[in-house]
């Protein structure tokens, strides 16, 4: 007869909460954000522009201003779902 292990409940989350930790984790710092108080530059995941568009809210916000989308760019990178990425510009205005 043939022999499978049994996996607790509890290990199998524990293992799930730690694979998505690392996933969000990937996201999360696949971005690179260059700016400064009047336009800010963000590559970010392909397919994540939400993180892109919190990054510059956030990055504007330090210069009392709001962001914009003025352009993104194609996307870039090899053909595996986590290395395309695209680069967003964002120009930081006033209220």
């Amino acid at each position: 007869m043939l022999w499978i292990p049994t996996v607790s409940r509890s290990v199998m989350r524990a293992a799930v909460v730690i694979a998505l930790a690392f996933v969000a984790l990937a996201f999360v710092a696949g971005c690179a954000v260059q700016g400064d108080a009047e336009e800010v530059r963000i590559e970010h995941p392909a397919h994540q522009f939400l993180i892109a568009e919190h990054q510059a809210q956030q990055h504007c916000s330090e210069h009392g201003k709001h962001a914009r989308l003025l352009q993104t760019s194609p996307v870039q990178g090899s053909n595996v779902l986590f290395l395309k990425s695209r680069v967003s510009v964002f120009a930081c205005e006033a209220p």
